[in-house]
């Protein structure tokens, strides 16, 4: 396809069709069946008379592109990500979180300071250790990161990974003797949208707080001066926008993804509505505190 959408052969080089629609292919095919092109077009017909297999549900019949299956996924995966992300949009407006918000870490986490006129990485166990280090939320987010992205890859998330992630950015280290460096800031839990009880590597319930060794997931962090910007919304004010949760949706169902349906899940009805309670302000955040990760979502053996 060239430039400005218009297809063009690959054989002929004419406008309007490719390859598997060219006339003079076609011709060669007749003239000389044994030739480069004849065989060129030969196996042009095999794959058209071959059945079709469609790359997301495995079934004979129809294509990706006409996958019945695919296009519900797709509509509730795409519902479900905008109840998510409008809630912890609204979590996160709440905590006073955006650009130039000052953070400090509630625990005690390894950071590169300015000891002795020397910047180096200070540990919790060093004699020489500052303390827990403040920062402040980046002036610009321009770009959403990975945790924020998408509801399953978070609440989904396997708890023996929960210590370091998901990652939701950083923060630049004040004041300016840490040399402005940046710390990582994890996800904090989140009732209902990133829930204590989540699951194991096996799918079972697992408690995020007592499974990890390292104390960094359990609220990690916490706001000490709202952001100023009242103007700019914690990720980006195209956050919850119909193209940005379009332009996800595609991504996941994408080929490239090779996502499966067995790899889709969607949030119950009780759990959406729950959500949608929460964004209207009907209930507030500690009302979700009992939601465990699997009770959100629609149990597979009872799904239609």
């Amino acid at each position: 396809m060239s430039w400005n959408g218009t297809v063009r052969c690959g054989h002929c080089g004419q406008k309007g069709h490719n390859k598997t629609g060219c006339e003079e292919l076609r011709k060669e095919w007749v003239r000389d069946p044994n030739g480069y092109y004849g065989k060129e077009w030969a196996r042009i017909l095999a794959r058209k008379e071959a059945p079709k297999t469609c790359s997301y549900c495995d079934e004979t019949g129809h294509t990706r592109s006409g996958c019945a299956l695919v296009k519900k996924h797709k509509v509730t995966y795409a519902r479900d990500l905008l109840l998510w992300r409008k809630a912890i949009e609204k979590y996160f407006i709440d905590i006073g979180y955006g650009p130039c918000a000052l953070v400090k870490f509630k625990m005690e986490v390894p950071y590169i300071a300015k000891i002795n006129g020397k910047a180096q990485w200070s540990y919790p166990d060093d004699q020489t250790y500052p303390g827990p280090p403040f920062g402040m939320v980046p002036a610009s987010l321009d770009t959403v990161s990975f945790a924020v992205q998408d509801h399953l890859s978070v609440m989904l998330l396997p708890v023996r990974y929960s210590v370091r992630y998901p990652r939701m950015g950083s923060m630049e280290l004040v004041p300016t003797d840490a040399q402005n460096r940046s710390v990582p800031m994890t996800l904090p839990l989140i009732p209902g949208l990133f829930p204590r009880i989540g699951v194991s590597v096996g799918g079972d319930e697992e408690d995020r707080v007592e499974a990890v060794t390292k104390p960094m997931i359990n609220d990690p962090w916490e706001i000490v001066s709202r952001s100023p910007k009242k103007d700019v919304k914690p990720f980006g004010n195209s956050f919850t926008a119909k193209s940005k949760i379009k332009e996800k949706t595609k991504e996941r169902f994408s080929r490239d993804e090779g996502r499966s349906p067995w790899e889709h899940k969607e949030f119950t009805p009780e759990h959406r509505n729950i959500l949608q309670a929460y964004i209207d302000g009907f209930i507030t955040i500690s009302d979700m505190e009992s939601v465990t990760t699997l009770g959100a979502f629609v149990d597979e053996a009872t799904s239609a």
